[in-house]
């Protein structure tokens, strides 16, 4: 029981270095779209903490519109709940 009492408590949380790694696939993805001009990770990614709850990216584009839906079609992308500028 206590060990799915932790793992409840702990849905939703990536070791740093699983979190990078997918974070990379998708920064090579991005930094070569068209309409990138650059792009990095951001956030406790960016910060190194151990533990990552999520991935944030940063991007500079003229075309944001493209970059966002090239990023939620990405084949490693599971669900959208939401998107926008």
């Amino acid at each position: 029981l206590e060990a799915i009492a932790q793992r409840k408590r702990h849905a939703g949380q990536f070791l740093l270095r699983d979190a990078m790694d997918l974070a990379e696939e998708f920064l090579d993805d991005l930094r070569s779209h068209p309409a990138v001009n650059l792009a990095d990770v951001a956030g406790s990614l960016r910060r190194r903490k151990p533990v990552v709850r999520d991935i944030d990216f940063i991007v500079s584009t003229k075309r944001p519109e493209d970059v966002i839906e090239f990023f939620v079609n990405h084949p490693a992308v599971e669900s959208v709940l939401a998107k926008g500028g």
